[in-house]
């Protein structure tokens, strides 16, 4: 597990490193020296500008100069000399008597790498007409961008960013990583996240409500001495007439994920096929007219856990399907993807209390009513507030998937490729939470390593597949890949 920490969080950790006698100076000192270092090995040789604000990441720069200097050509453009406090102005005077060279325009042709550090961790949206110029200006420059803990105009806890904020190379930060680097838009303007360690300590016991998954330790162990009812049973109400493929692959994923038995819910006319291409698969089919109910719960009073929505459509039926499984299982078994939530956000129904639910964010839109856009750009203000307000585990899906607690423990999802953008790719997901369920893990780290499991399946698929002919089988077939390396 990976922590990420907010800018509270570090600041916290900053003036508990202060109190320990090391000075605000020192900790800038440390930051700008391990910066100076990463320079040196990968840059021996360029003419750098650097950009500097008038806050503590400004003062960072200012250092940084002074560590470069003379070894490099450095130019600082500080448009803030007149309003500066300590410490960026002990490090501007520092600068000077260096000899660092200060530029009050800029004019990129004369440089081979940029500097970014405007604007650190505290800084909120928007930029000024007058920044954004500037910052379009260095963006359009196509020379490398380094910035200086976080690029300027993102925020450090949302990901939320300006259009014209820096769009760095490379992102060297310090201490630890941050959640607004890690969760697009932010993602997209950090490049390559370079950790440095700066010197602040970090107790082994830190709590912080974000982190990511980078190893398999939550899968559970296999008994030797086990067999099918060990690993349970996994109902999944999947499939419509001309959907026959979306029950397929979520029950083959909850397969290969290790679950004992899949039975699956769908219309009788799903029924030859289903057989056909899944034979280890028990199918409970219906009457698309006229569905027997007491069948249906009589059948599934074995199961374990649900996944229901995929390929369902949104008809009477199949809501009052959902509405007879929603009365029969555990909330905190449940897994809601798909048409599930669009006939629960079509109905006005309240979310049962502890299920996961998977929308991506056009699904999401319908269920809360906020604007697309809005929850791309703010993927985990709306995911906690969500999770926090209707009591579920969210996992709003994107290019990182973030699922939130409604404790408003969050975890950030970075496995994973563009090529998973296929159809079916929800379908498996759903298939893979569900089976780690059944096999006893919680809702949340169900949802968590389902979601690192799914990335590191498309991941593997893509060492032998181009992302674009990549198909949601391929992610199905890798996922032993994944579990041979548990």
């Amino acid at each position: 597990m990976e922590i990420y920490l907010t800018s509270d969080e570090l600041r916290h950790l900053e003036n508990c490193h202060e109190k320990n006698g090391v000075s605000n100076l020192q900790m800038i000192t440390e930051a700008a020296s391990v910066s100076a270092e990463y320079i040196k090995d990968h840059y021996p040789s360029c003419r750098i500008l650097i950009l500097c604000g008038k806050g503590n990441n400004g003062a960072d720069g200012l250092m940084l100069a002074c560590l470069l200097h003379p070894l490099y050509s450095v130019t600082v453009y500080h448009p803030y000399v007149g309003q500066i406090d300590s410490p960026n102005a002990i490090c501007y005077k520092k600068a000077k008597e260096t000899g660092v060279c200060f530029a009050h325009n800029i004019s990129l042709n004369e440089f081979d790498l940029i500097i970014d550090a405007y604007y650190g961790i505290g800084f909120h949206l928007p930029l000024s007409k007058e920044v954004q110029r500037i910052f379009k200006y260095v963006n359009n420059s196509h020379l490398p961008i380094i910035s200086l803990d976080i690029p300027s105009g993102v925020e450090a806890d949302t990901g939320r960013s300006d259009r014209y904020a820096i769009f760095a190379h490379t992102t060297l930060t310090f201490t630890r990583k941050k959640p607004g680097l890690m969760v697009y838009p932010g993602a997209d303007h950090a490049g390559k996240v370079v950790l440095l360690d700066a010197g602040i300590p970090v107790p082994l016991n830190v709590k912080s409500p974000y982190a990511s998954l980078n190893d398999l330790a939550l899968y559970p162990s296999r008994p030797d001495n086990s067999h099918k009812g060990t690993f349970g049973t996994l109902a999944i109400y999947a499939g419509s007439l001309g959907m026959a493929g979306a029950a397929y692959l979520a029950a083959l994923a909850a397969y290969r994920t290790g679950v004992g038995l899949v039975k699956i819910i769908t219309p009788i006319e799903n029924r030859m096929i289903l057989q056909t291409m899944l034979p280890e698969a028990v199918l409970v089919c219906y009457d698309s007219q006229s569905p027997d109910f007491r069948m249906l719960e009589k059948a599934l009073c074995s199961c374990n856990s649900l996944v229901a929505g995929p390929g369902i459509g949104i008809n009477e039926t199949a809501g009052k399907i959902l509405h007879m499984l929603l009365s029969v299982f555990d909330a905190n078994k449940t897994v809601l993807d798909a048409d599930a939530l669009n006939l629960l956000a079509k109905s006005g129904a309240f979310l049962p209390k502890g299920a996961v639910i998977t929308p991506h964010p056009k699904e999401f839109s319908r269920l809360t009513g906020e604007n697309i856009q809005d929850i791309i750009a703010k993927p985990l203000s709306y995911s906690v507030e969500f999770s926090k307000h209707n009591e579920v585990i969210t996992l709003l899906k994107g290019a990182r998937t973030v699922i939130a607690s409604p404790s408003g423990e969050t975890r950030i999802n970075l496995s994973g490729n563009n090529g998973m953008a296929t159809a079916g790719s929800g379908d498996v997901l759903s298939g893979i939470i569900g089976a780690l369920l059944t096999l006893g893990l919680s809702s949340f780290d169900a949802a968590s390593l389902g979601a690192y499991i799914h990335g590191l399946a498309g991941d593997h698929a893509i060492k032998r597949i181009a992302k674009p002919s990549l198909i949601a089988s391929d992610i199905v077939a890798s996922i032993s890949d994944v579990l041979l390396n548990e």
